[in-house]
């Protein structure tokens, strides 16, 4: 589902009991305080932690493979940068590869060891990548072709004002306690 900002912010007031109820009438307060835009930033942030951090089967993954341009480093190293709107790579796969890149956080200390050694450095029968928090996505795959084309699936922040999301994501603000 695809929510704007307006449309968004009346879920927000209404998991944060500011809906108005009575359409009859109107409550106006004069307070210096602009309430939407408090909302609409409480908002953003709830969203941004769902993209980065947020369950995938409440996420709409989208095709980043026309935004991966891996360059190669030395054999069997590339390096691509996620373009800035990608929140998450979800899945890469590697043209020519046995298998999908296995992701790895760079706490795996064992694996970055391994691939710093020629010999021991993945190939394409089970490549690896190690995506950094800065956007950066190193690549150890070690084959003979220069050139490497990637697939892949991502999060994406679709811009400040829409919110793109399944359905069920909603039923996880109803349940968050609200921000103060």
């Amino acid at each position: 589902m695809r929510l704007t900002d307006s449309q968004m912010l009346a879920h927000w007031r209404a998991y944060r009991g500011l809906a108005n109820e009575h359409a009859e009438c109107s409550i106006e307060i004069f307070d210096n305080i602009n309430l939407d835009r408090r909302l609409r930033m409480e908002m953003r942030q709830w969203y941004l932690d769902l993209l980065d951090n947020g369950d995938l089967r409440h996420l709409v993954l989208t095709d980043i493979s026309d935004r991966l341009k891996p360059v190669p480093l030395q054999t069997g190293i590339w390096r691509i940068k996620l373009p800035g709107e990608v929140r998450r790579l979800v899945s890469l796969v590697v043209d020519g590869a046995d298998a999908p890149v296995k992701l790895i956080r760079e706490t795996d200390v064992r694996r970055i060891k391994l691939n710093g050694n020629p010999y021991s450095r993945s190939s394409a029968a089970f490549p690896t990548a190690i995506i950094t928090p800065d956007g950066w996505v190193t690549l150890y795959c070690r084959r003979r072709s220069l050139t490497l084309t990637c697939y892949g699936t991502g999060v994406v922040d679709p811009g400040d004002e829409v919110y793109e999301m399944d359905e069920s994501a909603l039923a996880l603000l109803y349940k968050t306690p609200p921000l103060h």
